[in-house]
Parts: structure tokens; C-alpha cells; sequence
């Protein structure tokens, strides 16, 4: 093959410098991809600083010239490469031509993936600017798209290469597994970033979200070995049956305790009651709700005391929420008065004793809502029975409102001369009570 001019040139130069014309061509290719990443750097550093100037002002061109500041690097170098290898007709080895082609096709497969990824990646932070509080949602999708992007250019670029079956199935094997575990970190990191959005949303779930974030890591990355496991060929039948008995034993073993678990996620899920409320059990417990963990309940009773409940127990209780939906509750007390008394007087005084204790503004008593007195239930074994209906500004005055006016009305009835019945039972007896009792008459009386 004929050599030419610049060949050459080249040999007359490495005559000159008593240097061999391999080292020179080297060189020469050296100092080409030096001036190619010389010249990409500078451009580069010139398109970002204009996308810099024109954030401000046009998006646009902000994004146009973050597109171009990828390119010149790559384009460059594989520029030089192509003109040291057709251009100049440089005689190199055969093993070094194919390396360099090798070389400057990598380089063609980056540019040609990266690029449109660059422009995806630009799209997905202009979109995260205008949503507010999911910028590690948008940096984990970034992320993964990267990635996926990244093995997606090795397999092509494995692909295109035509390297020996057993590198490119070790290659493959590896691009496999770098996948799996790829799309199993992902989709925990998302299981993750949700459970994290809703802890910051109500910190009362962040007993429920840690535990659950921490299984759910765990279980996509077994999900992700055992994946690998089974595409390496290694058999797992034997391990997913002792799981299976293992599984079956723990659920026997730990019945109670998941019980419990389950009942708490309903609890903080469904959320029937939160930390704050005031409830009271079907069982008689009552008090201020301190804390719903994933096991068991804490309420605070009014005696200052610590009631443990288990999460089990109290998803099956018949709960009252006192607290909601709101905290204002409407409170009756129960009056009864002797027979006999006229029930408008009864009625009168009672109006005229709530009245009194608005006017005096009693703690805990709504100044809003009007009172009301109800002649109910109404006639029982011993009284006449009536309610009052007085509203509250908070279910936990309702004891403090209770004993001021049960004590106004006690004071208020001595002074009108209202009576409080005793319970009484009148007896009648026919004649033959007595001899079935074994009484016999004693003077004109039965003794």
C-alpha cells in the first residue's frame, strides 16, 4: 500500500527526532485528542455560561444551550479519532485501528443515549420547579433514568462490538443483575419517598412509617437476590419451602403480636382516633389519647394515670370520640322531683338556675347556645324526671360544668322547697299474705 504524503512527512520526522514512527503516530493521536478536548472543554464552559446568563431570562435558550454544552467533548474526540483514522491515512496495526474504531464507536453510542437523556433530565427539573415539595421524587426519577440509560448504551455497546461468547455472556449476566437491582432499589425508594411524604403530612404516622420503610427495603432486597439467584441458576426450591414452614410457625408463634401490628395500621390508616382526643371505651376507660404506636394505644385517664391499651382490643371497642368532630358537645343532666310538685315550677326554676350561670359566665359553659329544659324521661317509680341541656366549650369541662350546676341546683331547690324523692316501694297485703308469711293476728294485729 502505498504511503501518503503526510506518512511520509512522519517518517521523515521520526528519522529527524530518532524516534520510531509507531511512538510518533501516538503522539500524533495524542496531541489530536488533546486539542479535541481542549476545544470541547472551551466551548463547553461557553455554553454553560450562556444558559447561565438566559436563566432569567428565556427558558428556552437556557435550554437550548445546556443541550449544546454536553456535546462538544464527545463530538470532538470522536472527530479526532475518525480524522486520525480516514483522514490522514495513518498505517497503524491492524489491533489498533480496530481499537480505535472500537473507541470511537463507544463514544458515537454515548453521545447518541446521552443526549436525549440530557434533554429528559432538563425537562423533568423544569417540571420539579413548579412542584414544590417533590424534589426528591423528581431527583429519584432523574436518577433511575440515568441509570437505565447508562446499561441501556453498554448493552448496545456490547452488542455492537461482537466480543467473545464467554465475555459477553458474563457481560450480560452483569447487566442483568445491575438491572434488577436497579429496578428493586427503585421501586423501595418510591414505597420510601411516599411513606416519608405522609409522616411529614401528619407526624403521627412516623411510628408507622419507619417500621413499614425499613420493611419494605428489606423486602425488595431479598426480592432482588433471590431474583439474581434464580437468573444465575441457582434453584431456590428448597429455600422457599423452609420459608414457607418458617413463615407458618412465626405467624403461630407471634399471632397476638400481629394482631396487634395489623390492628395498628387500621388505626393509623383509618384514623378514628389521633393523639389529643379525649375517648372513652365501651369497657368504662376514658381519657386523653397520648400516643398510637403499632403494638398498643396509650390513654392518659383523668386520674393522671397510663392506660396501655392493645391495638387488638381497641380496633374492637365501641369507641366515643369526644373530640370530634369537634370539640364542643352538648351535656344533659338528669333532675328528678317528688310527686306532687307542680312540674312549670320545676321548669321555671331550673331555666332561671341555668340562666344564672351563664350570666355569672361558669368555666367550660357556651354563652352561645341557648339552654334548654325538657320534661323527660318524665314519670319514673319515684320522681318526675327532667333534663338539662347546656353545651360546652370542651368534652374535658364537662365534670367541672356537671358539679356547679347539680350544686346551683341543690341550692336553689332547698331555698324554693323543691323535694328530692327517695326511692320508695308502697307493699300491699290481701288477707291470705299472712298465713303465707306465718304471722298470726295479735290483737286485732298482725305480729
Amino acid at each position: 500500500m502505498p504511503l501518503s504524503p503526510y506518512d511520509k512527512i512522519l517518517l521523515k520526522l521520526a528519522t529527524l527526532l530518532h524516534l520510531s514512527p509507531s511512538l510518533l503516530r501516538r503522539v500524533n493521536l495524542g496531541l489530536l485528542i488533546v486539542a479535541a478536548l481542549v476545544l470541547g472543554v472551551v466551548l463547553t464552559r461557553f455554553f454553560n455560561r450562556q444558559a447561565r446568563k438566559h436563566r432569567h431570562q428565556s427558558q428556552w435558550r437556557e435550554f437550548l444551550f445546556s443541550i449544546l454544552a454536553v456535546l462538544p467533548v464527545p463530538v470532538f474526540l470522536i472527530a479526532a479519532v475518525d480524522v486520525d483514522l480516514n483522514v490522514l491515512g495513518l498505517t497503524f496495526h491492524s489491533a489498533h485501528v480496530e481499537l480505535l474504531q472500537r473507541v470511537s464507536l463507544a463514544l458515537t453510542v454515548a453521545v447518541a443515549y446521552y443526549v436525549p437523556t440530557r434533554v429528559a433530565l432538563l425537562f423533568l427539573r423544569s417540571w420539579g420547579q413548579k412542584l414544590p415539595g417533590q424534589e426528591k421524587t423528581i431527583r429519584l426519577f432523574a436518577f433511575l433514568m440515568e441509570a437505565a440509560v447508562i446499561l441501556i448504551a453498554v448493552y448496545t455497546l456490547l452488542e455492537a462490538l461482537h466480543l467473545a461468547p464467554r465475555h459477553q455472556h458474563f457481560a450480560g449476566r452483569l447487566l442483568m443483575t445491575l438491572a434488577i437491582f436497579l429496578g428493586c432499589y427503585g421501586a423501595g425508594k418510591m414505597v420510601t419517598l411516599y411513606l416519608s411524604r405522609v409522616s411529614q403530612e401528619d407526624p403521627s404516622f412516623v411510628r408507622f412509617t419507619e417500621p413499614a420503610a425499613f420493611l419494605a427495603r428489606a423486602l425488595f432486597g431479598l426480592l432482588a437476590v433471590m431474583i439474581v439467584l434464580e437468573n444465575l441458576g441457582v434453584r431456590l426450591t428448597a429455600v422457599w419451602t423452609t420459608l414457607g414452614v418458617g413463615s407458618v410457625a412465626v405467624a403461630m408463634a407471634l399471632q397476638e403480636t400481629l394482631s396487634n401490628f395489623f390492628a395498628g395500621l387500621y388505626l393509623l390508616t383509618d384514623r378514628p382516633i389521633r393523639a389529643g382526643d379525649f375517648i372513652q371505651l365501651d369497657s368504662g376507660q376514658e381519657g386523653y389519647v397520648q400516643r398510637v404506636g403499632w403494638r398498643s394505644t396509650s390513654i392518659q385517664s383523668l386520674t393522671k394515670n397510663l392506660v396501655v391499651v392493645p391495638n387488638s382490643t381497641l380496633a374492637k371497642a365501641v369507641v366515643t370520640n369526644f373530640s370530634h368532630p369537634e370539640r364542643r358537645m352538648m351535656l344533659s343532666i338528669e333532675v328528678g322531683v317528688a310527686y306532687g310538685t307542680n312540674p312549670r315550677w320545676v321548669w321555671q326554676v331550673l331555666k332561671e338556675v341555668v340562666e344564672d350561670a351563664l350570666r355569672d359566665q361558669v368555666a367550660g359553659l357556651s354563652l352561645d347556645a341557648d339552654p334548654k329544659i325538657r320534661f323527660m324521661p318524665g314519670f319514673g317509680d319515684s320522681s318526675l324526671n327532667f333534663t338539662v341541656i347546656v353545651e360546652i366549650l370542651d368534652c374535658a369541662e364537662q365534670f367541672h360544668v356537671q358539679t356547679e350546676l347539680r350544686m346551683r341546683i341543690v341550692e336553689r331547690f332547698q331555698k324554693e322547697g323543691i323535694e328530692f324523692p327517695f326511692p320508695t316501694r308502697t307493699l300491699v297485703f290481701d288477707k291470705s299474705t299472712p298465713e303465707i308469711l306465718g304471722l298470726r293476728p295479735h290483737d286485732g294485729r298482725i305480729g
